[in-house]
């Protein structure tokens, strides 16, 4: 059973399925389906496949195999942490008038949660370009932290602010006026696994410079 979840066989099949069923998901253009049980389940299989083969290169281990192993730990400690924390990670809506102080965010449904910081909009900027499309969001922010200890950032929509779990991104901002842009939306969103991911993130780039190394390293012993 071991043998035939690590051979190639058992990756094609996994990854055959995982491509079938993204192909589904865009010519249907549902948002839920990558949450679905069976999308699921397939997540699992190719992680737990990349798994064993990391067990079995390191049972028959060989120093050129270790990129190869740590790349596919890196690709099964991701996928683990997407289906793992599914459950977990929180996606808010602020609404935050300039000059007003909020501890109060919004889910998907409306309901109302509290959250462990409160932000408080000193300034907020809107800038456009001659077409008249936004070209930058501008959210400038004291950050009131459970210890009480209050930071000044900057928001924009590339440069979110961190708060212990919690990123901080600019959203939206009030379209009812556009030009005078005293209100603006920020996403609070709390995930606990997006450690692990960056850990994996890491791995991936670590296997592949080993990969490179070793590829030279090959290709000299290979020289008359």
């Amino acid at each position: 059973m071991e043998k035939g979840l690590t051979g190639n066989t058992a990756s094609i099949v996994v990854l055959t399925a995982l491509l079938i069923l993204l192909l589904v998901q865009g010519f249907t253009g549902s948002e839920s389906f990558p949450h679905s049980p069976l999308f699921t389940a397939v997540l699992l299989c190719l992680a737990v496949v990349l798994v064993l083969r990391v067990v079995e290169n390191l049972r028959h281990f060989r120093l050129r195999r270790l990129p190869q192993a740590l790349s596919h730990a890196a690709i099964a400690l991701i996928l683990f942490a997407a289906i793992l924390g599914r459950g977990d990670k929180q996606i808010l809506s602020a609404t935050v008038p300039e000059g007003q102080t909020i501890g109060m965010a919004s889910d998907e449904e409306g309901r109302i949660h509290g959250l462990p910081f409160t932000l408080t909009l000193k300034d907020f900027t809107v800038e456009f370009h001659p077409s008249g499309m936004p070209s930058l969001f501008l959210s400038e922010v004291d950050i009131t932290e459970p210890s009480g200890k209050v930071r000044s950032v900057d928001i924009t929509v590339n440069h979110p602010a961190s708060v212990g779990p919690w990123k901080i991104y600019q959203s939206d901002y009030d379209t009812e006026d556009p030009k005078l842009g005293t209100v603006s939306i920020l996403e609070c969103v709390r995930d606990p696994w997006y450690p692990a991911v960056q850990a994996g993130l890491w791995m991936l780039l670590v296997a592949g410079v080993g990969m490179v190394a070793f590829a030279g390293t090959k290709r000299k012993e290979e020289r008359p």
